[in-house]
């Protein structure tokens, strides 16, 4: 049985060995055997198809396996999407506390329980929300101590480095070398020239451009329901001086769409439009961020004398990170 590969059928499998190297570590589920050619089906889910494959190519797929509660059910639907819905606290901290399922699996249409309640900000509130906005938060935490405690590399030979080993360009800051010939060689032929510019201009802070302002009626309609202090305003905020750093939250949802930006006073926002400088580097700071599915952070900005905004992008964290 074992040479004939009987004991494969209906067994999740993956392909090796084939001449078609692309199709080499494909995953599929193991079908029927035919004896005369030696071969069994194979059903490639990804690509919705059905090949034949000497026995000698097919291995029981030993990766780990997901959980039962993040796979879609037969309408593709997730567990945690109807616990959201009905805010059954109960229920989402028996799957996130005791068998740690995932916030970030997608059902049929796309979204996921994080993004369930990012999207609707009533849903922050509920329950579940705070106890999914704990697991994001915890996420995070985990996330940024692994960068912290993440190993050094020089940048053109990946020489590993220790904690107090390498050298920094004098320029950035940022990139790191075992020594000067790698340093030299880097700036030469590995692009570090062109990097380097852009280190040092974000650590600078960009100047973003009124002209890329947009004022948005979603606020306007905001302003009218809850108060003046929600419509748009591109000024220094209340209590802050020229030149001084404070923090603004960035939100974003598609890298063509305008971020929306704001202090905790509120008494500066606007909606920046994608073709502005800056909405680049502040959209892919982000995406980085776990805590909310990248769609928002937070990061220091100033305001100068001739009534210009400043973003610092490389100051980019979760909002622990800050005072507000």
């Amino acid at each position: 049985p074992e040479a004939l590969g009987l004991n494969l059928f209906g067994k999740n499998v993956v392909l090796s060995g084939l001449k078609t190297e692309s199709m080499n570590g494909t995953k599929g589920i193991a079908g029927r055997f035919d004896a005369d050619s030696g071969r069994r089906s194979v059903f490639i889910p990804d690509q919705k198809k059905e090949i034949w494959v000497k026995v000698e190519n097919i291995h029981v797929d030993d990766s780990p396996k997901k959980l039962l509660s993040d796979v879609q059910d037969r309408l593709g639907g997730v567990s945690l999407h109807e616990v959201v819905m009905h805010d059954r606290d109960d229920c989402a901290k028996l799957l996130l506390e005791k068998h740690n399922t995932s916030i970030h699996t997608k059902d049929l249409d796309g979204s996921n329980p994080l993004q369930m309640i990012v999207n609707v900000g009533a849903a922050m509130n509920t329950n579940v929300g705070r106890i999914i906005s704990s697991v994001t938060r915890r996420e995070a935490k985990l996330a940024n101590d692994a960068k912290k405690t993440a190993p050094s590399a020089c940048a053109n030979c990946k020489k590993s480095l220790g904690r107090d080993e390498g050298m920094a360009c004098s320029k950035c800051l940022v990139t790191l070398y075992c020594g000067r010939d790698c340093q030299v060689k880097h700036w030469k032929e590995g692009g570090h020239k062109q990097e380097c510019k852009l280190l040092v201009a974000l650590k600078e802070g960009i100047k973003l451009s009124w002209d890329h302002v947009q004022y948005h009626h979603d606020m306007e309609l905001a302003a009218r329901i809850y108060g003046p202090q929600y419509k748009d305003s591109v000024r220094i905020p209340q209590g802050v001086k020229a030149g001084e750093k404070f923090v603004i939250k960035v939100q974003a949802n598609d890298e063509d769409m305008p971020l929306m930006i704001y202090d905790e006073s509120r008494s500066c926002q606007f909606c920046y439009l994608a073709s502005g400088p800056g909405h680049s580097e502040m959209w892919k700071e982000a995406k980085k961020e776990p805590a909310w599915g990248g769609r928002k952070t937070y990061m220091k900005a100033s305001w100068t004398d001739g009534d210009e905004c400043i973003v610092y992008p490389n100051t980019a964290s979760i909002k622990n990170k800050y005072s507000w």
